[in-house]
């Protein structure tokens, strides 16, 4: 038997989650440079999506009529790197959007050149992430 399984070690504390209120939302909204950032904010605000799956979403997997979105997939940050992959809890999932922000998101929809199939939001390619940045 090795000594080591003979130490139970504390559990690590959860930090408390932190939220923005809807005042705090609009402001952060409002503060964007463009149209589409101002969409994004949100999407991931009152969609509840993780950065890395707001992402990966894809225009086919907005339903607008529906005021919902299909999470199939998700960027993480692996060795600085992005890499596309199943969403954290591995399942798909569906997220829903209030009325005012799904009416935001269509515009933006109708908005961007690109295919049905097409990215919601255009990130550059072979782009660096640092995981400490997105932390914060």
């Amino acid at each position: 038997m090795e000594p080591n399984n003979l130490v139970e070690l504390p559990r690590l504390r959860q930090p408390d989650q932190r939220y923005l209120s809807a005042e705090q939302v609009a402001r952060l909204a409002d503060a964007m440079s463009n149209a589409g950032k101002r969409t994004l904010v949100f999407v991931l605000a009152y969609g509840g999506l993780r950065w890395g799956e707001m992402a990966a979403l894809h225009r086919g997997r907005v339903d607008v009529l529906r005021r919902q979105m299909g999470i199939k997939e998700a960027f993480t940050g692996i060795s600085g790197r992005l890499s596309l992959g199943s969403p954290k809890t591995h399942g798909v999932r569906v997220a829903h959007l209030p009325p005012f922000a799904t009416e935001t998101l269509g515009v933006h929809l109708r908005s961007i050149q690109n295919n049905d199939d097409g990215p919601v939001a255009h990130l550059r390619h072979n782009m660096h992430v640092s995981d400490e940045s997105r932390r914060r």
